[in-house]
């Protein structure tokens, strides 16, 4: 079973879930990411207006942190659902619109 989440708020359930599976003798994957309609809720406003990927590996945002310490401990977790094809939401203040 793949567990996926899409949300890093999601990384614990995924973390239970996948650990009482496998102790019930069930093959199963974690799968973590974060879905494109929830990057507004985790990326800074600045992250959206400059593109900022953290790509240079220095990043202190909690969810990157969060998704690296959860690949290190688990190397067969699979990523996906992070908006790499770059489509985000921004929240459009009711004035401006």
């Amino acid at each position: 079973a793949a567990i996926m989440s899409t949300h890093p708020r999601d990384y614990p359930q995924v973390d239970s879930a996948v650990s009482e599976l496998r102790q019930r003798d069930f093959w199963a994957v974690p799968c973590f990411g974060i879905h494109p309609w929830f990057l507004s809720e985790v990326l800074t406003e600045s992250q959206h207006f400059t593109n900022h990927h953290c790509t240079t590996g220095e990043c202190d945002e909690d969810w990157y942190n969060q998704l690296k310490q959860r690949l290190k401990k688990q190397p067969d977790a699979i990523v996906g659902e992070i908006g790499l094809d770059g489509a985000r939401w921004v929240e459009v203040d009711d004035e401006l619109k």
